[in-house]
């Protein structure tokens, strides 16, 4: 199956995501990017590439390469509650967040 190439790159996927900031929770750091590709078979390099520009431009590699993960649970009680800390439910909306992402960039097959 061939496909035809434009001399114009256009974005094939745009995403919006919302991050708290970490200092200040009202405060919103907004993660819009549009990628050119998906990543496929063949272009992992350049994809990868653009990836960790987003990345590194929202100081998200925390969340990538050696992550520092809150405690989940705050006391013991909490944890028999099923209550999960503060900051453990600010670290999980953020991964997933990028995760969710991350997974936008992928083609389908």
């Amino acid at each position: 199956m061939a496909t035809e190439q434009s001399s114009e790159a256009t974005p094939v996927n745009k995403t919006t995501i919302d991050l708290p900031n970490t200092s200040k929770e009202s405060t919103k750091l907004g993660l819009t990017h549009s990628l050119t590709i998906k990543l496929d078979e063949k272009n992992f390099l350049l994809w990868s590439q653009q990836v960790n520009d987003v990345i590194t431009a929202h100081n998200l590699h925390r969340f990538v390469a050696n992550p520092e993960i809150p405690l989940q649970f705050a006391s013991v009680t909490d944890r028999l509650d099923g209550k999960n800390s503060e900051e453990y439910q600010k670290w999980l909306f953020k991964d997933q967040t990028l995760f969710t992402w991350l997974l936008s960039t992928i083609s389908d097959g």
